[in-house]
């Protein structure tokens, strides 16, 4: 993708794809894996009223093609107790941590983006299905919602990165 940001949200009116207008306001709230839409765009269905949206981005992280300054990093989330949203490896409320990470998950959805993929979080056992985005138990067969965001990178970010990239 040939542009200066590592994402690029477009709306498809009428034969052609046109980017929206406030293009760092949506992802900002789309990178927020609590939220389902932003003020002009349904982020579950991808659609702003009766129009498709899309969000193109740069390579994931997880394979990250040397010659790429800027890559998307994806963060993994499960929906907890309370609608909490907690990032995959990390702690929930009781201190309990799933064994597989957001890098882990992210690598096996490049590779296979149809995978079910087991795991466990202290003495429970789950599988998370990609194409459902869900994770289910295996003991209980209760299921959560699963999110695959992208870590915010502002413009300032972005310039950063890029400075320490410069060749003078």
């Amino acid at each position: 993708m040939n542009y200066h940001l590592p994402y690029r949200w477009q709306i498809h009116k009428g034969t052609d794809w046109e980017d929206v207008t406030n293009m760092e306001e949506i992802e900002k709230t789309y990178c927020d894996p609590k939220e389902d839409r932003s003020s002009s765009i349904d982020f579950l269905s991808m659609r702003s009223g009766r129009h498709r949206v899309r969000r193109l981005s740069t390579a994931s992280s997880a394979v990250k093609p040397p010659e790429y300054v800027l890559t998307t990093e994806w963060m993994w989330f499960w929906k907890g107790e309370g609608g909490v949203w907690i990032e995959y490896g990390h702690p929930n409320v009781k201190g309990v941590r799933s064994t597989t990470t957001s890098s882990d998950l992210e690598l096996v959805y490049i590779i296979n983006a149809n995978a079910v993929i087991p795991f466990n979080a202290g003495d429970q056992y789950y599988t998370i299905n990609f194409q459902e985005m869900n994770q289910r138990n295996i003991l209980f067969g209760t299921k959560r919602d699963v999110r695959r965001r992208p870590k915010y990178l502002s413009p300032e970010d972005v310039k950063s990165q890029r400075g320490r990239y410069q060749i003078y």
